[in-house]
């Protein structure tokens, strides 16, 4: 099967002046992102059983420091516009799916102006059990020096804050991945900002709590615990005074739906 460039074209067109044009006039950048992921999806097409192809399920954007800075924010809004309109024109173009493809926004420090690279997988990244943080770092220009955080997950899985924002919920392409039936595909996010670690909720279907009490923003401090679903974090990280201790050995943790 061979996916001919002109019909791409023809509804990558489409896309672009027509079904998310609003979307494409507020940023140049993201115009181009797209373009490149369309084309990646069909460089990177990979033949399946039958003669049949099979389109990416994970597309890398690559990005310089200084344009990550600006799309980062936008990002969730443009992958939830997007992502289905990849997935409707492989389908157009005779492609086999596994389903939406997860866009994940990198930095690359070597790019410069407003260059872009995009790669892709046939292959979706698989949940970890583990919860331990996915392979996608973005870059975020860090304070000075961080500070060292951490979740403890579930009493039992160490999760170290290495960057300054951190995105959590089920789909992959989070930074900290919960296997929680409940936690939305992406549920929240933590900052760290005014010398802060903070705790923002992404109108997540459950909420976001912390020490019992439900947040949309929320300053994170030592020994704090986030119920996110039916799971929960203890929140920790080095305290400037060292006569300061923090014991989380009476802690327990349950993940059955409280009665």
């Amino acid at each position: 099967m061979v996916v001919r460039f002109d019909m791409l074209e023809r509804l990558l067109a489409d896309l672009l002046e027509g079904r998310l044009v609003r979307l494409f006039t507020k940023s140049p950048s993201l115009r181009q992102i797209t373009v490149e992921l369309a084309h990646a999806m069909k460089n990177y097409a990979m033949p399946g059983i039958n003669q049949t192809k099979l389109a990416p399920a994970r597309y890398d954007v690559f990005v310089t420091p200084a344009d990550f800075t600006k799309l980062h924010q936008g990002w969730s809004e443009y992958r939830a516009q997007v992502a289905p309109e990849l997935q409707r024109i492989a389908g157009q173009l005779g492609l086999q799916t596994s389903g939406e493809p997860a866009l994940r926004l990198m930095v690359d420090p070597s790019l410069s102006g407003t260059a872009i690279r995009v790669t892709a997988n046939v292959k979706a990244e698989s949940h970890r059990t583990d919860r331990q943080s996915a392979t996608h770092v973005g870059y975020v220009p860090p304070p000075t020096q961080l500070p060292k955080a951490f979740f403890i997950i579930d009493g039992e899985t160490h999760v170290p804050l290495g960057q300054a924002i951190v995105t959590i919920g089920r789909q992959t392409d989070n930074q900290i991945i919960l296997n929680d039936s409940r936690v939305s595909r992406y549920h929240a996010q933590v900052r760290y900002k005014f010398r802060r670690w903070m705790i923002i909720d992404l109108n997540s279907t459950v909420g976001t709590v912390v020490n019992g009490r439900r947040v949309a923003e929320c300053v994170l401090r030592a020994g704090d615990v986030v119920l996110l679903g039916m799971t929960q974090l203890i929140f920790n990280e080095e305290e400037s005074n060292p006569n300061r201790t923090v014991n989380h050995s009476t802690d327990t943790f349950s993940r059955s739906p409280k009665k």
